[in-house]
């Protein structure tokens, strides 16, 4: 349950801490990398891209400059594992075959926010990467048949609004994502 009497700027905070604690407890000393696998606490041998940029985001959002420079570095070698269609693997070691075809409109987003929120942290080597990675990433989706959702995402990454209306809880995220990307109010969402 959210606890409505703090400040939405506590709340990011506490949100920011929460992200990092469970991407530092996950994380392995000898890559870096966040290392899971989603339904087996046991794996650590996986390394999954989208919640390493996740967690390279937690860490420009803790804005030290050791938590910068380490979400730099991160960024820089995630990057690396973009294929030069524009998708991403899900996992490091699938490189270069990618079987979810979506990931690449799921990744886009996270980069989006972290070069609007923190571009002038990046360096100019980094962000011109990161400005290359998402073109790619839109150009990869543009020839696809997606569903609803997605199909919404992408029209967000272009900056222009669509209409979708989620009817899943799955839905209702990757919508409030997509909303986040065009800067637009998201209202009551009707899920406890």
């Amino acid at each position: 349950m959210i606890d409505l009497a703090i400040s939405p700027k506590t709340h990011a905070s506490n949100v920011t801490m929460l992200a990092l604690a469970a991407g530092r407890k996950r994380q392995s000393p000898r890559t870096g990398f966040v290392h899971c696998f989603p339904g087996d606490e046991r794996a650590v041998d996986t390394i999954p891209i989208y919640e390493n940029i996740c967690f390279a985001l937690s860490l420009f959002r803790q804005k030290t400059s050791e938590s910068v420079l380490e979400g730099r570095a991160l960024l820089e070698r995630l990057l690396a594992f973009q294929t030069e269609d524009g998708n991403f693997p899900a996992y490091l070691h699938e490189f270069p075959k990618c079987r979810d075809l979506s990931m690449s409109l799921k990744v886009a987003p996270l980069l989006v926010q972290i070069m609007r929120r923190f571009g002038s942290l990046l360096g100019v080597e980094l962000k011109e990467k990161m400005a290359r990675s998402i073109e790619l990433a839109i150009q990869f989706a543009s020839d696809k048949e997606w569903a609803p959702v997605w199909k919404h995402r992408y029209q967000a990454l272009r900056n222009q609004s669509s209409h979708f209306s989620p009817s899943s809880q799955e839905e209702w995220f990757e919508w409030i994502v997509s909303k986040q990307l065009l800067e637009e109010d998201i209202g009551e969402v009707p899920y406890d």
